[in-house]
């Protein structure tokens, strides 16, 4: 995708700014980790609390522990 920005001295004037491409990497890759960081400690709380908890175990499973 590129940027529209209005540029000189002409406001009718459109010009096409190219984004940096290393730069779209780079957030994209922290934007990656940072999402599968998230799940896996999302989902290691979940599996703890669903075995230390009786009440979360009740609710999630139906029976008690």
């Amino acid at each position: 995708m590129h940027n529209l920005k209005l540029m000189g001295k002409n406001s009718n004037e459109l010009v096409l700014i190219k984004p940096d491409k290393s730069n779209q990497r780079k957030s994209h890759g922290f934007l990656i980790f940072g999402s599968l960081i998230g799940v896996n400690i999302s989902l290691m709380m979940l599996s703890g609390m669903y075995w230390l908890n009786p009440s979360f175990h009740l609710i999630l499973g139906g029976k008690p522990m």
